[in-house]
């Protein structure tokens, strides 16, 4: 006769997991049209964004990032700023650096006016 002390040493076996993926799943699929009427806005301004964001040449951009480094920061930063921004040229991520800040850009574009408009509705 064994002491059964722990839950994993009884028969029982209720597929709890199983039964809120099964449902989740279902009501995933049965909100598709929703889920893709909402993203679509987000996908188009998304798409924009990371199209003029890596059409702009590398040496233009630079400029750009130099000039408000320098303007919020100071020259110490700028200076760093353009260590980093080369770095990042070198090992060959600027594509997926311009596509990471369009997804950081579209977030605060679409946060800003989802702030707005609750702002208006409540005051």
């Amino acid at each position: 006769m064994s002491l059964k002390l722990a839950p994993s040493d009884y028969e029982i076996y209720i597929p709890i997991a199983e039964w809120i993926e099964k449902n989740i799943k279902e009501w995933l699929f049965m909100q598709r049209p929703l889920f893709k009427k909402l993203s679509a806005p987000i996908d188009s301004v998304l798409n924009g964004l990371d199209t003029l964001f890596n059409v702009i040449p590398f040496p233009l951009a630079v400029l750009i990032f130099l000039y408000f480094a320098y303007k919020t920061n100071g020259f110490k930063f700028a200076i760093l700023t353009m260590i980093g921004l080369v770095f990042i040229d070198l090992v060959d991520l600027w594509s997926e650096s311009m596509t990471t800040l369009a997804m950081i850009f579209t977030a605060v574009i679409f946060l800003y006016f989802y702030r707005y408009s609750i702002r208006n509705s409540f005051f």
